[in-house]
């Protein structure tokens, strides 16, 4: 197999290919469990799997996947960072941890982590930028704002984020760029 780069490497962590097989097949069994909606044995295979082979990334993001659904939003945001700081080069926490805090209304976080993503992967995830954008826009950080909807919309050809111009618009109207 060849990589196809660093956007494709980033869809995955590098740490799950040292992982043991022990570890591996407590990670399948806690996807079997998601599957069957058991959230509490999907956790304890997790934490099983991370016992055995403590950087596994993926195992991580899985946990605060599941932590999500079992509204422990905490949890979940924790497993999230443990995830992000195992593997600086998965992109997969990063989303998430982005999402979390825009949906917290937490915009310092927010932009934060969407920077941190749009740096790892540019032009991967247009709605990224959007909230990257509008989380500089919430902090009147308006030069910042600007860069990162301008790179949203280089990022977003097909129009299918159209907020992304929206916000564009009503960060022109604060610079007073008529």
């Amino acid at each position: 197999l060849k990589s196809i780069g660093v956007q494709g490497d980033a869809a995955f962590s590098a740490t799950g290919r040292s992982a043991p097989g022990k570890a591996r097949s407590q990670y399948v069994g806690a996807l079997e469990a998601i599957n069957a909606g058991q959230y509490p044995q999907a956790l304890a295979s997790l934490d099983k799997a991370l016992a055995a082979y403590p950087k596994y990334a993926s195992a991580l993001l899985l946990k605060g996947v599941v932590l999500e659904r079992m509204e422990q939003r905490d949890a979940a945001r924790d497993a999230y960072r443990q995830a992000a700081a195992t593997d600086p080069a998965y992109a997969k926490p990063l989303l998430q941890l982005a999402e979390m805090a825009a949906q917290d209304q937490n915009p310092t976080e927010a932009a934060r982590w969407a920077a941190m993503l749009n740096r790892l992967v540019p032009r991967a995830y247009p709605d990224v930028y959007l909230i990257e954008g509008s989380s500089y826009f919430d902090l009147h950080r308006y030069d910042d704002a600007e860069r990162a909807t301008r790179e949203g919309i280089d990022a977003d050809p097909k129009f299918i984020y159209p907020g992304l111009r929206k916000l564009m618009g009503e960060v022109l109207y604060q610079r007073r760029n008529y």
